[in-house]
């Protein structure tokens, strides 16, 4: 055989083998807004807290607060002023962070409808992340997950979690696991959004979560991401090696490489970091985190001289949530083959 014809068979095969891995990349968020609220009351839910201070002089207003047992939370009930202004606050601090990243899926936690999100999106300055979703959810307090994207949502589902043992008052303040499909590059990537029930409850619960969230991939054969707010802190992980154990099956992001990254929320009691949301990539299916892309996002207007989180204040208007957000970009793979 002369040369020029070997030269011509590996040259074919070099363009052979690169147009079977084409890949396309997808940056994703999760981001905890805290409370993200309208001021008005859904009597359905228990979103007495955030109304205009002038809805909360009558008697079934303040009879309904007082018997909230943490001071915080009372206080908050009685005199937080939730009002357009100061909606209107928050939402724009909200997109100022959004705003100084490009991203193309973000998973919300902690919206309270479809018209808050709406409010949300329609202040992005990328017009193109121009589909959402939100599915009321059984949350009592009426938080709810919602979904911002660039890529058309071709299904959305909420799944409600199924906890072993759990009474249905504990089960009241939780959320469902929200099921997003979208398609990039001709393949199906089925996304999940959640929020996890929070550290006051068991870990037994959060364990339960986890397992349907594995039930849910297992039904396809789909790209799968998690992604949002769950709820495992430092020291339960610590105790009982979750996200170790998850990683047999799961990529996951602060384990996958967030340089210089403390964690997503600082917890002042006990002066410790967490990885409370994550971002994770079901194993074996073509997708995985493109190098040096896993950030947790420290806008200085939610971050404090120390670096920690600011949340939203009410009164001066400074500051956006208890969480950071968290984001990374996934390489998928368009295997002209598969």
């Amino acid at each position: 055989m002369s040369l020029l014809k070997i030269k011509s068979k590996y040259f074919l095969f070099f363009i052979f083998f690169s147009l079977n891995l084409i890949s396309q990349d997808i940056t994703v968020m999760s981001f905890n807004v805290e409370n993200l609220f309208d001021s008005k009351d859904n009597p359905q839910k228990s979103d007495d807290t955030y109304l205009p201070l002038s809805e909360k002089s009558n008697e079934r207003h303040i009879e309904k607060c007082q018997k909230i047992q943490v001071k915080k939370w009372r206080d908050d009930c009685l005199f937080l002023d939730w009002n357009e202004t100061v909606i209107e606050k928050k939402i724009s601090n909200i997109l100022q962070v959004l705003n100084s990243k490009n991203i193309d899926f973000i998973s919300f936690q902690e919206v309270e409808n479809i018209e808050i999100l709406k409010a949300l999106q329609s202040g992005l300055n990328d017009k193109e992340l121009r589909y959402f979703t939100l599915i009321d959810g059984q949350d009592d307090r009426g938080i709810n997950l919602g979904i911002i994207s660039r890529f058309p949502i071709i299904d959305s589902k909420l799944h409600p979690i199924t906890f072993a043992g759990a009474p249905k008052e504990v089960q009241d303040d939780t959320r469902g696991i929200l099921e997003t499909v979208i398609n990039l590059g001709e393949k199906l990537i089925n996304i999940y959004s959640v929020h996890f029930p929070a550290g006051y409850h068991p870990t037994s619960m959060r364990l339960d979560a986890f397992s349907n969230l594995e039930t849910l991939i297992q039904q396809h054969s789909n790209i799968a991401i998690a992604l949002g707010d769950f709820n495992v802190n430092v020291t339960e992980d610590a105790n009982q090696n979750i996200y170790k154990n998850l990683s047999e099956n799961w990529e996951i992001a602060h384990l996958s490489g967030c340089k210089d990254c403390d964690g997503t929320q600082y917890y002042f009691r006990n002066g410790t970091w967490s990885f409370l949301d994550n971002l994770m990539i079901f194993k074996g299916r073509g997708a995985k985190f493109k190098a040096n892309t896993i950030e947790v996002v420290k806008h200085p207007l939610q971050t404090d001289s120390d670096g920690i989180q600011v949340r939203f204040n009410s009164s001066s208007g400074i500051g956006v949530s208890d969480h950071f957000p968290i984001m990374g970009t996934i390489s998928i793979s368009t295997n002209l083959k598969e």
